[in-house]
């Protein structure tokens, strides 16, 4: 079961990856999907909020804890550019949870970024350490 949520995940992530993936058996996970904010990015953070995240959290379904968009204001020093146009943060109670909700619907949620973006994202992988309500 573990190998099977780990290969969906792999197939949404990429290979590359395989090493950063297996030292995330259990405990919670952030996905974190990062757009790079490239001069002339197209955007579409309506699209993006409105239609793209809750089609993600209607495919995952309880395998998505819930999840959250940043849309991205400034960065350092103070009046830059953001680095990231914008970014979203997936909670899954664990790498088998994601790749099992993620992996059947990769083909689908991925083809979907085209109408909100031009740009390539940069995922990362984390494990929740702290968390503070």
């Amino acid at each position: 079961m573990a190998e099977a949520a780990l290969e969906g995940a792999r197939g949404v992530l990429g290979g590359e990856i395989e090493q950063e993936l297996s030292m995330l058996r259990s405990g919670m996970i952030k996905v974190s999907v990062m757009y790079p904010n490239n001069p002339g990015a197209r955007f579409d953070h309506d699209y993006y909020r409105d239609k793209h995240m809750p089609l993600v959290k209607e495919r995952m379904g309880a395998h998505c804890k819930f999840y959250t968009v940043d849309k991205g204001l400034g960065g350092a020093p103070p009046g830059s550019a953001p680095t990231y146009i914008a970014m979203c943060h997936i909670f899954c109670d664990s790498l088998e949870a994601y790749g099992a909700g993620m992996g059947p619907h990769r083909k689908e949620i991925t083809a979907d970024i085209a109408n909100y973006t031009d740009q390539k994202p940069i995922i990362q992988i984390s494990e929740v350490v702290v968390g503070n309500q």
